[in-house]
Formats: structure tokens, C-alpha cells, sequence
């Protein structure tokens, strides 16, 4: 079957291997860690798949994980949990969680977690 498929529909393996090299080449600025491969008049089978990264200390992660179960029967999605440390990603970029920054506290406390809990 691979020899009678046209060239479009074959996947190239030095096409293959000079497209990790780019990924390994990037940028730390500004980088990815998947790539996808198909052959050009190939199907693309999408595989639908959401990666969740959350902190167990954060309400707002808390509020979103409710959300998770009824996102995937609804999309048929499957959910990776991925936790993380939020605070170091916030030292890591130099921000602050909003509610260390007194003109947004407020703002989060009783608009963006509220506004959510109702979701």
C-alpha cells in the first residue's frame, strides 16, 4: 500500500527529522513542544485533547476543574491534568497574581471568581 501512494500522501522522514531540528532550535523566547505531521493529501485526524495546567492552591483552577467533566462529554476532548506551581511561574515571568496588585485584588475577589462560580 506505501508504494502505490502518491508522493503527496507518503510523509517524508528528512521532512520529519529537519522539523524536530527547528523545534529544537527555537527560540526560549517563544517555543513549542508539539508539532503535528501529515501528509499532504492525507486525512488529518484531529485528536481533541486539552491539557489543563492548574495550581491546587488557586480558586480560579479550583472553578475551572468543576467545568472539566461536562467539557469533555461535550467534546468528546480528553482532559490531561497537568499541575504546576503558579507562584513560580509568576517569579519566573516577573508578574504578580492579581490579587498581590491592590488595584486588581478587589476587582478578582468579587468580579472574576464570582462571574465564574455561577459558570
Amino acid at each position: 500500500a506505501y508504494a502505490k501512494k502518491a508522493q503527496d500522501g507518503i510523509l517524508n522522514p528528512d521532512h520529519i527529522a529537519d522539523q524536530y531540528w527547528m523545534l529544537h532550535c527555537q527560540p526560549v523566547t517563544t517555543w513549542t513542544h508539539e508539532s503535528g505531521f501529515a501528509p499532504l493529501d492525507g486525512e488529518i485526524l484531529m485528536q481533541k485533547k486539552l491539557d489543563f495546567y492548574f495550581d491546587f492552591g488557586s480558586p480560579a483552577a479550583y472553578l475551572a476543574y468543576t467545568q472539566l467533566s461536562k467539557l469533555a462529554a461535550d467534546t468528546g476532548a480528553q482532559i490531561e491534568l497537568k499541575p504546576i506551581l503558579l507562584g513560580g511561574v509568576f517569579q519566573t515571568t516577573g508578574n504578580r497574581p492579581p490579587i498581590s496588585v491592590r488595584s486588581k485584588a478587589h476587582i478578582f475577589l468579587t468580579t472574576s471568581i464570582a462571574r465564574q462560580a455561577l459558570a
